[in-house]
């Protein structure tokens, strides 16, 4: 530890009556002795269950991974991020309260406050802006969802493996397979009514 006051005067180098021996020892997060592989954080009452099957999980902020037990790979960075997470694995969550609600679902990655915050059991979702993704099930997989706001998103999409699998949708409409015109010419409404499935173009 390093030699700081213990009644909060100041510290070279520091703001007036902040950095305390005090404030410190309550801020890092002591992970118990068994806990051993990799497991590295910071903060009030984060990553305190941590058992000996966990391994390389990283944390920054109150109350971040505060439940979890056996997960492993996850990395949460902010107040409440992946609070609920239990066994969940490879889970990225940065911004206040991020996958707060992921218990053991896996390789879900959110930036932004309170992104992906529905979110319990699913897997392989990305959600980017505040409060994107929130109004997806607790259960959904590979969704992709750019947002500022948990109604409408910019832009929503199903990720897969396979090309003909994947959708996408723009402005609030619901992601759909990648339109597909027959024929040998197509005409400009055809193109236009092509696009406007996905949500490019409004055709009058």
């Amino acid at each position: 530890m390093p030699n700081l006051p213990e009644n909060g005067e100041p510290t070279p180098g520091t703001v007036a009556g902040i950095v305390t021996r005090a404030t410190v020892e309550k801020a890092v997060t002591e992970v118990p002795s068994e806990s051993t592989k990799a497991n590295a954080g910071i903060g009030p009452g984060s990553g305190a269950k941590l058992a000996a099957k966990s391994e390389a999980n990283t944390w920054f902020g109150e109350s971040a991974l505060s439940h979890a037990t056996t997960g492993k790979l996850n990395s949460a960075f902010g107040y409440g991020t992946l609070f609920e997470l239990t066994t969940g694995t490879g889970n990225t969550a940065t911004g206040e309260a991020a996958l707060i609600s992921v218990t053991t679902g896996g390789n879900n990655t959110a930036f932004g406050g309170g992104a992906g915050a529905s979110i319990t059991t699913g897997e392989s979702n990305l959600f980017l802006g505040f409060e994107a993704g929130n109004e997806e099930a607790a259960a959904t997989n590979n969704k992709l969802i750019i947002a500022n706001n948990r109604l409408t998103p910019l832009i929503a999409g199903v990720m897969s493996e396979t090309a003909a699998s994947q959708q996408l949708g723009f402005y609030g409409t619901a992601p759909k397979t990648k339109p597909e015109i027959t024929g040998a010419t197509a005409t400009v409404k055809q193109l236009a009514e092509a696009l406007q499935t996905i949500g490019l173009v409004k055709v009058n």
